[in-house]
Order: structure tokens, then C-alpha cells, then sequence
């Protein structure tokens, strides 16, 4: 519920903020040298399409959610889903894919649970310095940093990205 409020509060200040700093950024740009000018509007367009590509990550979110939902059903059915899965494999391999199944279960859930927290902590850690910083699209850039930071390996430094550019 706290997440489904949060969303509602928190998805028109950053698609109000987008719409803006695509409008503004051709003004930023302006006294800046020739390769990032080219790099600037080459971002302005991708943000004025991101106002048209909305719709697809609105049904994305949603299949994401369905999808998690399901996966509940899996997690409370596992038992049931275990014993015909044992019932069609041989007896000699059951203590083989008991071992795998929990390998696999624990550094899945693990790896998902860090990179979540990364990408959290990363977003909540950008809005935080951007608004003590005053800096406009504070959120805007901090739901992008977020995003960036739940990708493995490179999410991290692709999310230093977004809040140097607004912020120079």
C-alpha cells in the first residue's frame, strides 16, 4: 500500500520534472563546448521521447508486477510443485537437485535483495544531495540514478552520469 501511494505522489513530480528539463536543457547547452552541445541534444530528444515511450514503461511496471505476483503463487505452491518434480526424476538425483535448487535459491534471493538496495540507496543518496544542493529535476534524476544502480557491474558508475551532467 505505502509503495502503491508513494508511486502516485512521487510518478507525476517526475514526469513534470522530464517534461521540463527537456524544455530547459537546449538552454543549458547553449555555452557549452560543441561535443557536449551534440551529446545535449541528442539527451533533449531522447527525453521528449521518453514522454511518448511512458505508456510501454507503464505496462512494463505492470507485467513486472503480475509477474512478481505469480511468482508469490510459485513460492507459496513450492511444495506441491517440488513433489511432482521429484515424482517425474529418478530417486538417485533427488539429493542432487535438492542441493541445486538451494544453491541456486540463496545467491539468486541474495544477489536480487543487494542490487535492490544498491539501486534504492543510490536514487535516495542522489535526491538527497541534489535537493540539499538545490539543484532542479532533483527527483527526476534521482529515479534515474536508482534505476541505473540496480544494473550489475556498470549500474553504479552509469548513475554518477545523470547528476553530473544536470549539476555542471
Amino acid at each position: 500500500v505505502g509503495l502503491v501511494v508513494v508511486t502516485f505522489l512521487f510518478v507525476p513530480l517526475v514526469s513534470k520534472q522530464i517534461q521540463t528539463l527537456s524544455k530547459v536543457l537546449p538552454a543549458f547547452l547553449e555555452t557549452s563546448p560543441s561535443f557536449i552541445q551534440r551529446w545535449g541534444d541528442s539527451f533533449s530528444a531522447g527525453l521528449n521521447n521518453l514522454i511518448y515511450v511512458a505508456p510501454s514503461i507503464a505496462q512494463f511496471l505492470v507485467l513486472t508486477i503480475v509477474m512478481l505476483v505469480i511468482s508469490f503463487y510459485f513460492i507459496i505452491d513450492k511444495d506441491r510443485i517440488n513433489k511432482e518434480f521429484f515424482y517425474l526424476t529418478p530417486k538417485t538425483w533427488h539429493e542432487k537437485i535438492r542441493f541445486i535448487q538451494n544453491v541456486i535459491e540463496t545467491t539468486f534471493a541474495s544477489f536480487l535483495r543487494i542490487q535492490l538496495i544498491i539501486g534504492i540507496l543510490t536514487g535516495l543518496a542522489t535526491w538527497i544531495v541534489l535537493e540539499i544542493l538545490g539543484v532542479e529535476f532533483a527527483a527526476a534524476i534521482a529515479v534515474l540514478a536508482g534505476v541505473l544502480g540496480f544494473l550489475p557491474l556498470i549500474g553504479p558508475i552509469l548513475a554518477i552520469i545523470p547528476p553530473l551532467f544536470v549539476t555542471f
